[in-house]
């Protein structure tokens, strides 16, 4: 049987980003942050400032992959 697979996607050229994907926040003394990696899309040179993946509430859930509502960032 199939699956549907989200993958992660450059919001500014499409491009599907291959690889490991991930947020992580950072502290350093009284500084601290949020790091994304990759950092710019190989494809376009976009930096990317979010993650925006879906984020189901039930098993039963419907998501429109052209809308960001019930997304979580």
């Amino acid at each position: 049987m199939a699956k549907i697979i989200y993958k992660p996607t450059c919001s500014e050229c499409g491009n599907v980003i291959h690889g490991e994907v991930s947020s992580k926040h950072w502290e350093h003394g009284e500084a601290s942050g949020r790091g994304i990696a990759p950092t710019v899309c190989i494809n376009c040179g976009a930096y990317f400032g979010s993650i925006v993946m879906p984020y189901p509430k039930n098993e039963d859930f419907e998501i429109d992959m052209d809308k960001y509502e019930g997304w979580s960032e």
